[in-house]
């Protein structure tokens, strides 16, 4: 290293903490990437490999144009870890200081050009203990957060079926989960598109289960799953994420069980010739306005309620609308006005929201009282 200038040092030094990441260094108006990080980058976005004069390879983007480049390789597998200037250049004496501000992942993403407005884009964290497999998933770009228990010999089975249904973009297991092998075969297979990445243990001074849902009551051995993930999740991500402060059990009793097979041979979500939306079930039934709405959509029909006064509730608010034109009319053209709250929010908190996002959020809390109004006597 010796042989290097300071600004290259101080690249090692930043790449040596971040081995398995695509290291993203601030050079100017440039993201600049060296060595196998170079090679692989210029192979993977079809872009110039240059040398430098320690004969280095090297490679760059733009910092403007940014995420077009870390969406391609995070559609890929890749994470990417992102080092900024941290001081001003005047002020430095020597080298400017660098630091990695934030590790992008297929699972943390929230880059508009890989968020799908009517699908969540879920991580999925699964941890075992004796019997029990505890699957936690959550959505960054939403807040939603959710687990499920799967005990007993048919609980790799009850899992892999939930993993299906919600088709995770990154599933992270912890060591000592018993047939890994075979979940890691069966995911390769059926969720070919979905990263899996080793969990490594990460320190916190606080308890992040307490900050985040500190009135929630659930068993030891979940607690200890979901703080995993949000472990996961603050140490990639480095934000504040409170707004992920809503935890659902997956409650498998109250909806009818549709393993993989079913889902996909009845087109509910995915057509069986090219995966797309084209001629399923949801195709047909979706006349959403908002995103928001699109998601809570496909989420019911991937699980179908089998609680028979739920299913009467949902189809007395259905009617409901059906019978008054006047009231569903007036709710849709309402309805039309509004973004997706749920991932401007979430922009929000990360600090990545822009100045459209800030003018959709007005416009959308603007109509909220107009629709909770015309909603007021229903």
């Amino acid at each position: 290293m010796a042989n290097y200038t300071p600004m290259v040092q101080q690249y090692l030094a930043v790449k040596e903490q971040h081995p398995n990441d695509l290291l993203f260094f601030r050079l100017g108006d440039f993201y600049e990437m060296f060595f196998e990080d170079a090679i692989t980058a210029s192979r993977e976005l079809n872009i110039t490999l240059t040398k430098r004069q320690e004969g280095m390879p090297m490679c760059g983007v733009p910092y403007h144009s940014v995420d077009g480049y870390i969406a391609k390789l995070i559609k890929k597998g890749y994470r990417i870890a992102i080092c900024e200037q941290v001081q001003d250049p005047k002020e430095a004496k020597g080298i400017v200081e660098r630091k990695v501000i934030k590790i992008i992942t297929p699972g943390t993403a929230l880059n508009e050009q890989l968020l799908e407005d009517k699908h969540n884009r879920y991580l999925a964290f699964l941890k075992e203990e004796g019997n029990s497999l505890c699957l936690v998933s959550a959505d960054v770009s939403t807040g939603e957060c959710q687990w499920v228990v799967a005990e007993g010999g048919e609980r790799m089975l009850n899992i892999a079926e939930q993993l299906f249904r919600m088709q995770p973009a990154e599933i992270v297991a912890t060591e000592g989960i018993v047939n890994w092998s075979k979940l890691a075969e069966w995911i390769g297979s059926k969720l070919p598109e979905c990263t899996v990445t080793n969990y490594s243990s990460y320190e916190a001074e606080e308890n992040y289960f307490t900050k985040h849902f500190a009135e929630v009551k659930v068993p030891a051995f979940v607690e200890a799953t979901v703080e995993c993930l949000l472990r996961y999740l603050h140490a990639t991500v480095m934000a504040d994420l409170s707004h992920i402060n809503r935890l659902n059990e997956i409650l498998i009793e109250n909806f009818m069980n549709l393993d993989a097979t079913a889902i996909r041979n009845l087109e509910l979500v995915r057509n069986m010739r090219d995966g797309s939306k084209r001629g399923t079930l949801l195709d047909v039934l979706d006349f959403t306005n908002t995103s928001m709405g699109a998601r809570k959509l496909r989420s019911w029909i991937e699980c179908p309620l089998l609680d028979l006064g739920k299913i009467y509730e949902r189809q007395d608010a259905v009617a409901e609308l059906l019978d008054n034109t006047t009231l569903r009319e007036a709710v849709v053209e309402r309805l039309k006005a509004i973004y997706d709250l749920e991932r401007i929010v979430s922009r929000l908190e990360v600090g990545s929201a822009n100045a459209r996002d800030l003018v959709s959020l007005r416009t959308s809390l603007a109509v909220l009282p107009e629709v909770k109004a015309v909603l007021a006597n229903c």
